[in-house]
């Protein structure tokens, strides 16, 4: 049993197993790994970011980490929440980049807005609007596609009960979403902030090389390594 079956079968024993929880563990460790490189390396001097607006960064981050808590529960509208969360806050961190507003500004602005603003803004690039088209579509699927299981409302507890016991109907589906999100925001972040594998520590390259062969592929070839 890997690390994250051992957590779920702590604080969760009465969870049903997912068959890619592994997977799913690897890939947020994954995103973290990457965070924590991108937090380190970029520059505060590009267009209007600043320090205080990392905050959008690491709430993005974080979002994704949640997931590791909302998945065993099995609970769609927890689970898209928090996907809806993560992506959101991806994009305000983009919009942050852009955009002169304040944090309490870019915190209240809508979806649609960063949506338009962004599309109506010529300095950033043709290739980040594109990628971000696709990130658009995981945050309307993740807001609009919730079909929550009914509760009887005679038995409220025991029906949660077995929302929880019963085969994880979103593992998969989220797995693999969360993996393109990721594949296009690292994309983005490089596009932007121009991290080469060449700038990376023997800490962080070793940490790269650890990944799977496929995501070791993915990410080298994001960060321009030279073989």
């Amino acid at each position: 049993m890997g690390e994250y079956g051992k957590f779920i079968n702590k604080y969760f024993p009465f969870s049903a197993s997912m068959e890619n929880e592994e997977a799913l563990y690897r890939l947020i460790c994954e995103s973290n790994l990457i965070s924590q490189i991108m937090l380190k390396y970029i520059s505060l001097e590009v267009e209007y970011l600043t320090e205080s607006k990392l905050i959008f960064y690491k709430r993005f981050r974080d979002g994704v980490n949640k997931l590791l808590m909302y998945l065993p529960l099995n609970e769609e509208i927890g689970i898209y929440a928090c996907m809806r969360y993560s992506i959101e806050h991806f994009l305000k961190f983009v919009y942050a980049i852009y955009f002169d507003e304040e944090l309490e500004v870019i915190g209240r602005t809508g979806y649609r807005h960063i949506k338009e603003d962004i599309k109506q803004n010529t300095v950033i690039a043709d290739d980040i609007k594109n990628k971000l088209q696709r990130i658009y579509s995981y945050y309307a699927k993740y807001s609009n596609d919730v079909h929550a299981k009914e509760i009887d409302e005679n038995e409220e507890l025991v029906s949660l009960g077995r929302i929880i016991r019963a085969q994880n109907e979103y593992s998969k589906e989220i797995e693999n979403d969360l993996r393109n999100f990721l594949n296009i925001s690292y994309k983005i972040m490089n596009s932007i902030f121009h991290i080469r594998y060449e700038m990376l520590n023997a800490s962080e390259r070793i940490n790269i090389e650890k990944l799977r062969p496929k995501r070791k592929e993915i990410v080298l070839k994001i960060l321009e390594y030279a073989s």
